[in-house]
């Protein structure tokens, strides 16, 4: 499950502190650096730092990235598992990549070549139709031994309404008027017009997942106002964009 990084800050900076000097660090910083995440109590709204924890609010790993709002791409992925081998982690990660994935146009992140992760990452881009590039022996290890630099991407096709489409071209969505529609010529501007199709209902799932993860938070920092009251304010955004997201795109 993920929920607010700040709610375990301190837990998540120790548990990395146990990583220093080791391969897992060099994993996660792609250099010989030691690092530890900048974990804020209110976010802005571009960035996402989530704790990952099991069932009995446990925590098992520490999930982060940034998403430009503007050209609809997600990046600069932070991934740290503090229970090596817990399918649990696996699952909350994949399952946020599908929702961003579904909702952003672009989703990139990157990882060192011998990363245990990088065959699920492996297997994520091919079912998505996603690139993989490799940059040869960029990195290298304290025992001197060098390791790649990858690359992952996955960019969304721009998706239009079909149905929509016929309509513009004025005819009807039938088989007969298929057939004596055969021939009808569509330009690259009948494609430029036509607005881009999305799936409201991910839209809003993803929207509501991150509401509820406020709404969380709230209960579990309850004895501070200042944050309560940022945590509200984040939940009423959230409501309000999901409000304009089933409106079809108008403010309600």
């Amino acid at each position: 499950m993920l929920v607010p990084a700040i709610l375990y800050k301190d837990e998540i900076i120790k548990g990395m502190q146990k990583y220093f000097y080791t391969d897992d660090m060099m994993f996660e910083t792609g250099c010989m650096d030691n690092w530890t995440p900048n974990i804020t109590e209110c976010p802005e709204g571009s960035q996402f730092q989530y704790a990952i924890v099991d069932n009995n609010e446990k925590l098992i790993g520490y999930l982060a990235y940034a998403v430009d709002w503007y050209t609809s791409k997600a990046y600069n992925f932070g991934l740290f598992s503090f229970d090596r081998g817990n399918p649990l982690v696996g699952r909350d990660v994949f399952n946020k990549l599908e929702e961003l994935v579904s909702t952003l146009h672009r989703v990139e992140w990157r990882a060192v070549g011998g990363n245990p992760a990088c065959r699920g990452y492996d297997n994520f881009i091919k079912r998505h139709n996603g690139n993989k590039h490799i940059l040869k022996d960029c990195i290298k290890d304290r025992k001197g031994d060098y390791h790649d630099d990858i690359i992952y991407e996955i960019v969304k096709r721009r998706v239009i309404d079909a149905d929509l489409l016929i309509e513009r071209m004025g005819f009807y969505n039938t088989q007969q008027e298929r057939e004596e529609n055969a021939g009808q010529i569509i330009t690259l501007e009948d494609f430029d017009n036509m607005p881009t199709a999305y799936d409201v209902n991910k839209v809003v799932e993803q929207l509501e997942t991150a509401r509820n993860g406020y709404s969380t938070a709230q209960l579990m920092t309850a004895t501070n106002d200042e944050l309560v009251k940022r945590f509200i304010a984040k939940e009423k955004a959230m409501n309000l964009a999901i409000k304009i997201v089933k409106a079809g795109g108008k403010e309600c």
